[in-house]
């Protein structure tokens, strides 16, 4: 995900209290990407001198930018596999190739010490939102109308507002 927007919403709200924000410029460079830089790029595969490239971390521009610059250091473009994922690279001895399967993937996550698909995650964090803006507070009371009174202690929920299992003593005062 993108996090420039929230970058510069904090950026606004400190400049306003009177910091002052040191940025990024062609001079300057402040901040890594963790990714490398060309320079790099080309020192490692001189180095390395590969006969085949599978670029694996960054967006796809990056990694096919990466290609490119192979390319330009010798690496035929039939060797230089820039690959989406479930794209099976195979190799047949000294010879790799895209192979034209797919394998069905798609992200997981660990969410609540459980492995999660991305739409459960998505609703999971979305209720967490809500309530960690509001919270709510459930209390539950078994009244008998007949007798007018309760008739066992209440049972008292909590959602985005106090955690039960760590503040039961509260709960129990």
């Amino acid at each position: 995900m993108d996090n420039r927007l929230n970058v510069e919403i904090v950026s606004n709200k400190l400049f306003a209290l009177g910091a002052q924000i040191y940025e990024n410029s062609k001079e300057d460079i402040l901040h890594a990407s963790g990714h490398a830089c060309q320079e790099d790029l080309k020192l490692m595969l001189k180095l390395v001198n590969p006969a085949y490239l599978m670029p694996i971390h960054g967006d796809f521009r990056m990694l096919k930018n990466h290609g490119y610059l192979a390319q330009e250091l010798g690496i035929e473009a039939q060797n230089i596999f820039v690959c989406a994922n479930g794209e099976v690279v195979e190799a047949q001895g000294k010879n790799f190739f895209l192979s034209g399967e797919k394998i069905a993937i798609s992200p997981h996550y660990i969410f609540d010490k459980k492995l999660v698909q991305t739409e459960e995650l998505n609703s999971n964090l979305s209720l967490r939102e809500k309530m960690a803006r509001g919270g709510v507070v459930l209390i539950v009371v078994f009244w008998s109308q007949s007798e007018e009174k309760v008739l066992e202690l209440p049972y008292i929920f909590t959602y985005g507002f106090i955690n039960m299992e760590k503040n039961r003593n509260l709960i129990n005062s």
